[in-house]
């Protein structure tokens, strides 16, 4: 199940670029996007619309959605250490808290 909230999308996202529909104001207030491999385009835009606008998760399945072998990103399948994702998790935060001060 998909779900609001700022605290519970850095511990665990729940946004999918691929299935993102956004006003072009969330997308300005998201420029400049961070550069930074801890945040994903999908998180950031999530939590940008978390601050400036409204979400609405759908139940509707409007895509196929699956993984292959070979693909970049692998859901519940980290090799990353506690560490690095706690690293991880704090670079959210920073990144996060200079949005909010905008």
């Amino acid at each position: 199940m998909r779900e609001t909230g700022v605290i519970k999308n850095i511990i665990k996202n729940t946004y999918y670029g691929c299935c993102m529909a956004f006003k072009r104001e969330i997308l300005e207030k998201a420029y400049p996007f961070p550069e930074n491999k801890e945040i994903g385009h999908d998180l950031w835009l999530g939590l940008t619309a978390e601050k400036y606008g409204k979400l609405f998760f759908s139940s509707e399945r409007l895509i196929y959605f699956r993984r292959h072998e070979n693909t970049v990103t692998h859901i519940n399948k980290s090799n990353r250490s506690l560490l690095k994702k706690i690293y991880g998790r704090i670079i959210i935060i920073f990144y996060l808290l200079k949005l909010y001060r905008k």
